[in-house]
C-alpha cells in the first residue's frame, strides 16, 4: 500500500506496509536516524511525505 501525496501517512502504516510486527521500532528507528533534529519523544504521525520517503529507502520489507 503505497500513499498518495493526498493521504495520511503513519509509522502503524509504514511498518504494516513493510511487513514489521515490532509495534513500529523499525520504522521509528529509521526516522531518527534520517531526521536527528525531531524533538526526543515527539509524536511522528502523521509522516511528511519527505518522512514517508525515507523509511521506504531506508527500512529493507520482510519477506
Amino acid at each position: 500500500m503505497l500513499a498518495t501525496m493526498d493521504e495520511v501517512v503513519t509509522v502503524k502504516d509504514q511498518t504494516r506496509e513493510l511487513g514489521y510486527d515490532d509495534g513500529g521500532r523499525a520504522v521509528r528507528a529509521a526516522l531518527r536516524k534520517g531526521f536527528p533534529d525531531h524533538i526526543k519523544n515527539d509524536r511522528w504521525d502523521p509522516l511528511s511525505p519527505a518522512q514517508a520517503s525515507h523509511v521506504r529507502r531506508s527500512v529493507s520489507p520482510k519477506p
